[in-house]
């Protein structure tokens, strides 16, 4: 489907080269297809071409984001709020680009401008309910969510959103009665999907969790969503103690449309292997995650170190041990259910 689009918005360029829309189609299909790299060279170039096009500006920002350059995404929404000072998107895209950045208040806060700006935006207050959520005001979180499913009823992120924070709450009951999804069809449906089987993996049903992963790692068309399908199905192998599996897992797919699910992937890997005894393959995992930004994912290999003791620095008590496990393995989760 998305390959056909392509080629739909090669043709448009080729018959009307100085069509804007049709520039930054093509660009938003290349993103779509994981090819991010061919994406921001699109965008530079229509941006050359149409320097007043809003989409192009924040598109290019949005490529930037998933490429993991966050400060020069941070510096792109910056040019793109100054030079079309009214368009929501690239408040919000400013504002999740703080959120990945670990500024978890100063995105609370440009969430906070843009709802005062654009109240009746439910992207924008979606985004604040998830920086709630981050920040562990979860009773907060849900009403936010509450409150921009009672404006937009039908809005799935909304109802998604909420779920995510009914799941950290703990209420699964509730959770897989408002996302009754068996069948997925389109992305929203395969988000909801995610949600449900993530929640079978906190309630401690490892083997439901991994066959409905498996599906949606199996069946998912969309790159992105398939790359977090895959990266949580090898957390929920590694759950079961099925390390083997996991590791091949992680290891045959390739990440391709986000960043922090390719750091998320490396360190999934290296902790399966620091769980087997496989230092030098788990210190080779974990020495390519990158930690030049203040991320929370970029501090979980560190406590993999502390952990396995990798390092060769000092050995931990058992319950030492058990403690970290079980902070390790809740920031992991709570990586994946970000996704």
């Amino acid at each position: 489907m998305l390959d056909d689009a392509l080629t739909a918005y090669d043709a448009a360029i080729e018959a009307f080269p100085r069509n804007e829309p049709a520039q930054c189609g093509r660009a938003e299909v290349l993103r779509e297809l994981g090819m991010l790299d061919d994406a921001l060279t699109a965008y530079d170039a229509a941006i050359a071409a149409f320097p007043r096009h809003e989409p192009a500006q924040c598109g290019r920002a949005e490529v930037l984001r998933q490429l993991g350059r966050l400060d020069e995404a941070l510096n792109a929404y910056d040019a793109a709020i100054a030079a079309f000072p009214r368009d929501v998107t690239s408040q919000c895209g400013r504002a999740e680009v703080l959120r990945e950045l670990g500024r978890l208040e100063d995105a609370l806060t440009a969430y906070d401008a843009a709802i005062a700006a654009f109240p009746n935006d439910v992207a924008a207050q979606c985004g604040r309910a998830e920086v709630l959520r981050e920040l562990g005001r979860l009773d907060d979180a849900l009403t936010a969510y509450d409150a921009a499913i009672a404006a937009y009823p039908n809005y799935v992120i909304a109802q998604c959103g909420r779920a995510g924070v009914l799941l950290l709450l703990g209420r699964h009951t509730e959770l897989r009665e408002s996302l009754p999804i068996e069948t997925p069809v389109t992305k929203s449906d395969w988000i909801a999907y995610h949600i449900v089987s993530m929640s079978y993996l906190k309630e401690g049903d490892v083997d439901e969790a991994i066959r409905r992963l498996q599906y949606g790692a199996d069946n998912v068309r969309w790159p992105d969503s398939r790359d977090y399908f895959v990266n949580a199905l090898g957390f929920a192998k590694m759950k079961g103690r099925r390390f083997e599996e996991a590791i091949d897992t992680l290891e045959k797919h390739t990440v391709q449309t986000s960043n922090i699910q390719k750091q998320l992937n490396l360190t999934l890997i290296g902790h399966c292997n620091a769980a087997i005894g496989r230092i030098d393959s788990a210190i080779a995992a974990l020495n390519r995650v990158s930690e030049k930004d203040g991320s929370a994912i970029y501090e979980i290999p560190q406590l993999l170190r502390r952990r396995y003791n990798l390092s060769r620095t000092q050995e931990l008590s058992e319950e030492e041990a058990a403690n970290l496990d079980d902070e390790i393995a809740n920031r992991e989760f709570i990586a994946l259910l970000a996704a």
